[in-house]
């Protein structure tokens, strides 16, 4: 799986799917890692090229020194989309909390 390094961070994630279908994000809840949506990938890639990645600190993206923010975090997506040739997307949260 390939890596990106950002200004902040080196993050580990997947784009999979058709590049003709719009992209969706899925994102993950606080202390996991993108194989979380493995059971789901299967069904969202008949619809959707999917983005899925581990934030800072977490799955095999780097460990930054803490603490992280949720602006840190949406940053950090927002580069990671920017270094995949800015692509439109959707974006799937997996709830933090409930």
């Amino acid at each position: 799986m390939p890596f990106a390094d950002l200004p902040h961070a080196r993050i580990h994630y997947s784009l999979s799917g058709d590049n003709s279908l719009p992209a969706l994000v899925l994102s993950t809840s606080l202390g996991t890692n993108f194989s979380l949506w493995d059971a789901r990938v299967p069904e969202f890639e008949k619809h959707f090229r999917l983005l899925r990645y581990d934030m800072r600190g977490h799955g095999q993206s780097s460990v930054p020194p803490p603490p992280y923010s949720v602006p840190d975090l949406v940053a950090d997506l927002l580069s990671l989309v920017d270094s995949l040739a800015s692509i439109a997307f959707t974006c799937a949260v997996f709830p933090w909390a409930e």
